[in-house]
């Protein structure tokens, strides 16, 4: 039986599919299952998955219309549990691709240590390259919590690691959201005691200007992740993982008031913004012990002021007003702090919330 099921969801990716299927079979580790899921293409993708399955009896090929990744993925996981034997499950993008030691490595590590889950460093690409040959890697050791907060961009998506399969037995990705792995994968990392890092550049994230991450932000794209990020927030707070849960918050907030600043006065974006804050601001007055400690801005201007920015442009403001004072006088420095701040509570006060 093989040790490993790599799921692989497919959808028009025909300059690319060789390149990331050959580097799976090109493994290091061969105690594997290839499961390629055409996901709808309209190209030859499923065409050539189905040449690679009559020349390799690891590879399993299974065509669908077009429902989306999380909907591949599931279906995926799906027939794992009830074909095969396979002790562990690996997800790999069709336009990415992994290094020839991947599987060896993250395998190694895992069983080595007795661990359900191990990820690996990533690089994102233009052009295809491998590393060179690595020897035996220890993995870094340590709590979900830590590493969610040291390494979240890393264990954030299900690509770049290998998980035992009993931890997807009850849980599946949600169909028709553009961040589908981020309303999960912190289930997944937390439902563990320990997790592993191996800080090598294992995974090649191949950078397309079409695809979903790299083109335009439409209000469901950034609706969805702000979606995802506050399902996260919930179950950090209700499981009193308060340090990932302050973490977490930060980044949610430098991203709203980023999208703000760009999309904010669009009145395409108005309903993201709009519906997001509202609840942003349950979840802080819920966890609220969580945020206020230590946290002199948000107790002096309010969590608004604070939430979208406006008491950082403020304090940058007092720290100009000192300097402008010793070097021009306190009058001019005065006149142009009421200015200054003037723009400010005027650029603010047009934000959709």
């Amino acid at each position: 039986m093989p040790k490993i099921s790599v799921i692989v969801p497919v959808y028009n990716v025909e300059p690319y599919i060789h390149r990331c299927v050959d580097s799976i079979l090109e493994q290091t580790f061969q105690d594997f299952e290839l499961i390629l899921i055409n996901d709808g293409s309209t190209d030859k993708s499923g065409k050539i998955c189905d040449e690679y399955a009559k020349k390799d009896n690891r590879i399993h090929v299974f065509h669908q219309n077009n429902f989306g990744q999380s909907v591949a993925r599931n279906f995926g996981i799906d027939w794992v549990f009830q074909n095969s034997d396979s002790e562990w499950i690996a997800f790999i993008d069709s336009d990415d691709w992994v290094h020839k030691q991947y599987l060896q490595i993250l395998y190694t590590s895992a069983t080595a240590h007795n661990l359900q889950i191990v990820c690996c460093g990533w690089i994102d690409v233009n052009k295809f390259t491998y590393d060179k040959k690595f020897s035996v890697i220890k993995p870094k050791v340590d709590s979900p919590e830590r590493f969610f907060i040291d390494f979240g961009l890393n264990i954030s998506t299900p690509c770049m690691a290998i998980y035992k399969k009993e931890l997807f037995s009850e849980i599946r990705f949600p169909y028709g959201k553009i961040h589908e792995d981020e309303y999960i994968i912190h289930k997944i990392l937390y439902s563990c005691k320990t997790i592993g890092f191996v800080n090598k550049k294992l995974y090649y994230y191949f950078i397309r200007d079409n695809s979903t991450c790299h083109s335009e932000k439409t209000p469901k794209w950034i609706n969805d992740q702000f979606e995802a990020f506050l399902t996260q927030l919930v179950f950090f707070g209700e499981n009193e993982f308060t340090n990932t849960f302050n973490a977490r918050f930060r980044r949610f907030k430098k991203l709203f008031s980023e999208y703000i600043a760009e999309y904010g006065k669009n009145p395409k974006y108005r309903f993201v913004f709009e519906d997001n804050y509202p609840k942003a601001k349950r979840i802080e007055k819920i966890f609220e012990n969580i945020i206020l400690p230590n946290n002199p801005q948000l107790k002096r201007y309010g969590f608004k002021k604070w939430f979208t920015g406006q008491a950082d442009e403020l304090e940058n403001m007092k720290t100009d007003i000192k300097n402008i004072s010793s070097e021009r006088g306190k009058l001019f420095a005065l006149l142009w702090g009421i200015k200054t701040r003037f723009k400010i509570y005027r650029c603010f006060s047009q934000l959709p919330i």
